[in-house]
């Protein structure tokens, strides 16, 4: 007759389960859904939890009973069940898979509790221990490239001489044909006129 399947967590054995409640929790809204809309859009399944009644015996299941009498070994003094719950608390931290061959199996558990060891009725200790599952996700990472703009080599601008201009012989032909034009509206017309671009011409051209 092989030996009894017994609870693991990572490499570690339970002696015996005393007891256990696998809860898995349901998380839903709480304000109004619009009528049509998907349910499950509103529920969240949050992290199963495990609480286990386990037994770490004194006198442990193998090679350490060759005789099969059930007796503790000679000047064990329990040494045995307190490595194993030493061994437990030294897995705090860890994510590891929870096997309960008479339930199921869950994966990436993590130890949220350790109650006190208590005398069990076998020689050896019962101890309360709470598991609560990690769940973990892949994270997407998006690289944006920074677009540099494009510099523009200006052209140099070139500025005109502002100065005074000299009239053009143009522009002096105008100007006697306006004069000529009004002589015979006002006389006196032409002759202002005459001054006038005399005068621009002699302050263009200096001393």
């Amino acid at each position: 007759m092989g030996s009894p399947q017994r609870t693991t967590y990572g490499d570690l054995s339970f002696d015996a389960t005393l007891s256990a409640n696998h809860v898995v929790t349901m998380e839903i809204t709480d304000f109004p859904v619009e009528e049509g809309a998907n349910p499950s859009d509103h529920i969240r399944t949050k992290p199963q939890t495990v609480s286990l009644d386990v037994v770490f015996s004194t006198i442990p299941l193998g090679s350490d009973d060759p005789d099969g009498r059930g007796e503790a070994p000679p000047n064990n003094n329990g040494g045995f069940a307190r490595q194993q719950l030493e061994r437990l608390h030294g897995m705090i931290g860890q994510a590891l898979p929870l096997v309960m061959p008479w339930w199921k199996s869950l994966s990436n558990m993590a130890i949220a509790s350790i109650g006190n060891p208590v005398t069990a009725a076998v020689d050896g200790f019962m101890v309360k221990v709470d598991f609560k599952q990690i769940r973990f996700v892949s994270s997407a990472t998006t690289r944006f490239e920074k677009k540099v703009p494009t510099k523009i080599d200006k052209k140099p601008t070139v500025k005109s001489d502002q100065g005074k201009k000299l009239p053009t012989p143009e522009s002096e032909r105008n100007i006697s044909h306006i004069a000529s034009f009004t002589d015979a509206w006002d006389p006196t017309l032409s002759s202002r006129v005459n001054d006038s671009l005399d005068s621009a011409t002699a302050s263009t051209s200096g001393p």
